[in-house]
């Protein structure tokens, strides 16, 4: 993996950045594959160039964004993979409060962290899927590196879960 790879993908990310805050929604656009695939937060997957431009052209309550590449990585001749965290400036609604605790403020700010898979096509890097979700102040069920670590187990008879006991059951036609 050459460092001028690295850098043209850390480019294409800061004009990805550019396009956005110019509302050039076009440029936007063709900086995705024809069948790229996003995941946004809270919202279905959205597909193809067309759907993908369509989608940030409707999140009109997103300004801009600063984005930190932390790792690119080549994972192979025509593919590298960004993982980072971005800055989301957004417009808060037009109520007191909103729910990122914005208040009145003119803009509000989305620390989130994101995954971006560059696809080099007929010469040119393009995006091919991206996902992206805030970086969240509650407690995730999912414990990280610094809180406490339970085994998961697949065991005959007792599916996944804490020791093999598997998840909770209930809610459906069939729970007990």
């Amino acid at each position: 993996m050459s460092g001028e790879e690295i850098e043209t993908i850390k480019s294409l990310t800061a004009k990805f950045a550019e396009a956005f805050e110019a509302r050039d929604f076009a440029a936007l656009g063709n900086m995705y594959a024809d069948d790229a695939v996003i995941c946004p937060p809270v919202s279905n997957i959205v597909t193809g160039k067309g759907g993908i431009q369509s989608f940030w052209q409707q999140n009109d309550n997103i300004q801009g964004f600063n984005f930190r590449s932390i790792v690119v990585k080549q994972l192979s001749e025509n593919v590298m993979r960004v993982v980072g965290t971005v800055a989301m400036r957004v417009k808060p609604p037009q109520q007191d409060v909103d729910e990122f605790g914005a208040g009145n403020a003119p803009f509000g700010e989305i620390a989130s962290k994101y995954i971006f898979i560059w696809q080099k096509q007929g010469g040119e890097w393009k995006i091919d899927s991206s996902i992206w979700n805030r970086i969240g102040t509650r407690r995730s069920p999912f414990a990280g590196p610094s809180g406490p670590r339970r085994a998961f187990q697949n065991t005959p008879g007792g599916g996944m879960g804490p020791g093999g006991g598997g998840p909770p059951r209930g809610g459906g036609p069939r729970g007990r």
